[in-house]
């Protein structure tokens, strides 16, 4: 496997209080802010990312195959000459774009790209609280509260990178379960490995939905408001339906190309499932055991 040796890995925060292993706890978003908490045996961490655009989520154990060869010691980096951003970049015009940083957390079970635009709030305390899902910045045992500035200078120009040396496939959407329409996003939650979305429609009047999609292995948002006019992802080119299992996936492409294939062979059992909704597509990679995803109807 090649990797791309123009980018740069630059760890940035209290380098010496976050040295130790961190494991994912929760991640959740709205339309604003990215919050990561993680946790390790010896405090927890609570980041926040204001102004997102995108972020993508994958057990570490087939993300990026050799990627604790390049770095391996430090909890959050930021990426100059990013893939993922020029990727994220073809979804923008150049001037949308061009402000716009990629951080990586680097966890002992997922790792977690992020593009943003505007400064991190990192909060570093002896434990979760007492939901043990968050850190509030009013606790007696937070330990310090830093800020975190983008740095870096990224590429010069916005192109869709043709990251792998593989045919792009002609993706198929099939709809998958009962749910049509225009829905927004009220509630998501990460929880290291089980996502749960609850959605309601865009005005207001019809039946809410819970989503719950267990054991993901890799998991990747992006606002659909950024999207260009001749992206296939465009949500003109979904029908109304709100899932989709994707056919002949280039996701599972890339899964297969940073890691899976050198660990369990070819993607064979692997399931691509998008999620459209008003103002955000959600694309998840799981497995094809059990029955996903889990559409619950609220009263």
């Amino acid at each position: 496997m090649t990797t791309n040796s123009n980018e740069e890995y630059i760890p940035v925060g209290n380098l010496s209080s976050l040295s130790s292993p961190y494991s994912l706890v929760s991640c959740r978003n709205n339309k604003t802010e990215f919050v990561c908490i993680a946790e390790s045996e010896k405090n927890a961490v609570r980041l926040s990312f204001s102004n997102y655009i995108a972020f993508r989520i994958t057990l570490s154990a087939f993300r990026d195959y050799d990627m604790r060869n390049r770095f391996c010691e430090h909890l959050i980096y930021e990426i100059k000459n990013s893939f993922y951003l020029e990727q994220v970049c073809s979804f923008h015009k150049n001037d949308e774009i061009k402000n716009y940083h990629h951080f990586l957390l680097n966890l002992d079970d997922n790792v977690v790209d992020i593009i943003v635009n505007g400064d991190i709030i990192m909060t570093v305390a002896n434990g979760l609280n007492e939901t043990e899902d968050d850190i509030s910045d009013n606790k007696e045992d937070i330990l310090y509260v830093e800020e975190i500035r983008p740095t870096t200078v990224h590429l010069g120009h916005c192109q869709l990178y043709d990251l792998f040396d593989y045919a792009k496939h002609q993706e198929v959407y099939i709809p998958v379960g009962n749910v049509f329409g225009d829905f927004v996003l009220t509630k998501s939650n990460y929880g290291s490995v089980d996502l749960l979305l609850i959605i309601e429609p865009v005005n207001g009047n019809g039946e809410r939905y819970t989503i719950v999609i267990p054991e993901i292995l890799c998991i990747k948002e992006t606002f659909i408001h950024h999207h260009v006019e001749d992206n296939q992802e465009k949500p003109s080119s979904l029908s109304e339906s709100v899932l989709y299992e994707v056919q002949n996936s280039n996701f599972i492409e890339w899964i297969a190309y940073a890691g899976y294939r050198q660990l369990y062979g070819e993607p064979k059992d692997l399931r691509h499932i998008k999620i459209k909704l008003y103002d955000m597509i959600y694309d998840i990679i799981i497995d094809s055991k059990g029955e996903r995803p889990n559409i619950i109807k609220e009263n």
